[in-house]
C-alpha cells in the first residue's frame, strides 16, 4: 500500500534531472508538508470522532451534533466515592464518581465521559424514535445497560408510567432518568415515575 502521508512519498517522484538537487528537493518537500499533514488529519477523523473511542472533547462534539449536553441543569447527588458506606451500597467501591476538582460538593453538574457516552448513545436512538413502547425500552437500555431495570406502561390517557428498580441501577443512572435528562418523553406524554 503506497504511504501518501509521507513526504518521502513525493520526494520519491522527482525526475532523475533534479534528484540530485539538494535545493529543488528542500523546495518541493516544503511544498507538500502541508498537504501531508491535512491528509493525515484527515485520516484521523474517523478515528478521533469514533463513538467508542471519543473522550473529553471530541465527546462534546459528538454531543452537539446530536444535541444533548454534558452539563445538566439539576445537580446528581448523592453519588460522589465514599470509604464509609457498607458493601452494597451505591456510592461505595466501583460504585460512586469521584469527586473532581472544580465539582460542586452538592451534586454533579458535568456529566463524566463514561456516564456521558451512554447518554449519547440513547440521545442517537432517542433521535430516530417516534415515541412507541418498544422505541423507549431501547432508549432507556442503551443508557442503563441493563434490559429490564425500567417498565414502561402506557395509561392511555396521554400519560406514561416508569417503573424503575432502584436496586439495579446506579444513583447518577435513577436521577438522570428521573430528572428528564434521559431524552425518553414523547412529544405531550406526561411521566410519572415510580422508583421501587
Amino acid at each position: 500500500m503506497i504511504n501518501t502521508h509521507d513526504v518521502d512519498y513525493y520526494l520519491g517522484l522527482i525526475t532523475s534531472q533534479h534528484a540530485d538537487k539538494p535545493k529543488f528537493r528542500d523546495m518541493v518537500a516544503a511544498s507538500v508538508q502541508p498537504f501531508v499533514d491535512v491528509q493525515k488529519v484527515a485520516a484521523n477523523l474517523i478515528n478521533d470522532f469514533d463513538l467508542n473511542q471519543s473522550i473529553g472533547y471530541q465527546l462534546d462534539a459528538i454531543g452537539l451534533w446530536v444535541g444533548i449536553s454534558r452539563n445538566i441543569a439539576v445537580p446528581l447527588t448523592g453519588i460522589y466515592f465514599t470509604l464509609d458506606d457498607p458493601p452494597g451500597s451505591k456510592t461505595g467501591l466501583d460504585n460512586g464518581y469521584f469527586k473532581e476538582i472544580g465539582d460542586p460538593s452538592t451534586g454533579l453538574t458535568v456529566l463524566p465521559d463514561a456516564l456521558y457516552l451512554l447518554l449519547i448513545k440513547a440521545k442517537i436512538i432517542a433521535n430516530n424514535a417516534h415515541g412507541q413502547i418498544e422505541e423507549l425500552y431501547a432508549i432507556i437500555e442503551a443508557f442503563t445497560q441493563l434490559p429490564g431495570a425500567v417498565l414502561i406502561q402506557d395509561n392511555q390517557d396521554m400519560t406514561m408510567t416508569l417503573t424503575i428498580d432502584s436496586a439495579l441501577l446506579s444513583n447518577a443512572e435513577l436521577q438522570i432518568i428521573t430528572n428528564g435528562v434521559l431524552p425518553i418523553q414523547p412529544a405531550g406524554v406526561g411521566i410519572i415515575y415510580n422508583v421501587v
